[in-house]
């Protein structure tokens, strides 16, 4: 299954439908997942799948705020 990371600019409408299902209260500490990009920076993400691709979506400030509003 093929990986993508994207930010919160790139998220399609579909992609944020399948994210909030995923975390229709939010998320937490215990869904975020940490990795390390080439240039070697710390990278917070949620991860969603698709029946095609794994998303990991990176969290920044506009992410929360969106997905606190739509609940």
């Amino acid at each position: 299954m093929r990986r993508s990371i994207i930010d919160y600019g790139k998220m399609t409408p579909e992609i944020f439908k399948v994210l909030q299902k995923k975390y229709p209260d939010g998320y937490g500490d215990k869904d975020i997942v940490y990795f390390k990009n080439a240039k070697n920076t710390l990278i917070e993400a949620l991860e969603v799948k698709t029946k095609e691709i794994i998303y990991l979506i990176k969290v920044c400030p506009l992410l929360e705020q969106k997905l606190n509003m739509s609940n």
